[in-house]
């Protein structure tokens, strides 16, 4: 026969759901702890959000190259990378003696034509040739602007171009 007191006590020693109670505090606590970080951190992310869009938003998508300082027009640029920006900067900075000596910009000059001459296989994939185009024709308009005489390197920037265009 079982009295109520020993039913009691063993209801009072039985300790079997200790484990799910101490489950159920420790995932509240982390639960809590997540819901605090979210409103601290919450201010700051929309803050961001919102610096991006309006940097996005503002950002131009330039989807035309080049009318430049010498008339270059959007199918006479050759490497993809350059554009107006690019040339009218290299030939304002060319035309400037004391950016680059007469000597140094007839020797880039002579540098890149000797690129395009060459046409080496290697340069056309790597896009040096194209590079080197585009080099030419800025180089030559700041020697124009500065008086210098073109030099005789076997290929003018027209020519160049005009051939790239043909292959």
């Amino acid at each position: 026969m079982t009295y109520l007191h020993d039913t009691t006590a063993q209801f009072f020693n039985d300790d079997s759901g200790a484990v799910t109670v101490d489950w159920v505090v420790l995932t509240a606590a982390l639960v809590g702890l997540g819901l605090a970080t979210m409103a601290v951190v919450s201010g700051g992310v929309e803050d961001l959000s919102g610096d991006m869009d309006t940097q996005l938003v503002s950002q131009e998508i330039v989807t035309e190259f080049g009318s430049s300082v010498f008339g270059i027009t959007n199918d006479q640029i050759v490497s993809w990378h350059h554009g107006d920006t690019w040339l009218d900067s290299t030939v304002s900075a060319w035309s400037d003696p004391s950016q680059i000596s007469d000597a140094d910009l007839i020797a880039h000059y002579n540098s890149v034509a000797a690129t395009v001459i060459a046409q080496n296989p290697g340069d056309i994939t790597s896009g040096h040739y194209h590079n080197a185009i585009d080099h030419m024709g800025a180089a030559e308009e700041a020697m124009r602007q500065r008086g210098i005489p073109i030099p005789e390197a076997g290929i003018n920037y027209q020519t160049a171009y005009n051939n790239y265009q043909g292959t």
